[in-house]
């Protein structure tokens, strides 16, 4: 983590750690003594401010996200954390930054991948809660989004799916191998037809669900 201490009023840097300059760019040398806005790493002058403004109110910051500039023009996005200290009778910061943004670059990427897929996923507890879900097109789906995000699959899907689900779900976590069903269910006055996809991500369930009934249709 990049640690630094500067003065609260004008942000002053006093001292910096090896992290700091390996991640910011900056030498030692080139950013001690120099203030926030000389040194132009805040991208958004605003969000020092408002971590300034929080700090006198409450005297600490806990992980705020945050965008640097680096020396060499690169954006960063980091996890600022910081609290007060008092130095020679004057109020300094002191501040501990995690660099985050290949974190976050792996999530926009994950996203955009979601939604160009064109199947509805599901995360799930291994023990079958829905925790969370994509679905581009929830016009077929048994239950809204809202309504059975946070709850079992027993208390959304009909009993004979719910159990082929849950068994689904105990053999993947207990095999660690991916796992398949097929199944239908009547939706919008015909009986569509679907494969589930479930594999173990870390202690959860991710599930895939495609729609087949064009594949049913052309093998019957």
């Amino acid at each position: 983590c990049s640690v630094a201490i500067s003065a609260m009023e004008d942000g002053r840097v006093i001292e910096i750690n090896d992290a700091c300059q390996e991640h910011t760019g900056y030498h030692r040398s080139e950013i001690i003594g120099l203030n926030a806005e000389e040194l132009g790493l805040w991208i958004d002058p605003l969000d020092r401010a408002d971590m300034v403004a929080d700090l006198k109110r409450h005297g600490k910051v806990v992980n705020r996200e945050v965008r640097w500039r680096s020396q060499a023009g690169a954006e960063m996005t980091v996890l600022f954390s910081a609290d007060t200290i008092d130095m020679d009778g004057e109020t300094h910061v002191l501040s501990v930054a995690l660099d985050v943004t290949a974190q976050r670059q792996a999530e926009v990427r994950h996203s955009a991948i979601l939604r160009a897929l064109p199947d509805w996923v599901f995360l799930m507890s291994a023990d079958g809660i829905f925790l969370d879900c994509h679905v581009k097109d929830r016009e077929f789906l048994l239950a809204a989004p809202e309504d059975f995000v946070g709850r079992h699959v027993t208390e959304v899907l009909p009993p004979g799916l719910a159990a082929n689900l849950t068994r689904l779900f105990e053999q993947v976590a207990r095999r660690d191998q991916p796992g398949t069903f097929e199944y239908f269910v009547p939706a919008g006055g015909q009986i569509r037809y679907y494969e589930v996809r479930a594999v173990r991500c870390t202690d959860r369930i991710l599930t895939i669900v495609r729609w087949i009934s064009r594949r049913v249709s052309d093998a019957g």
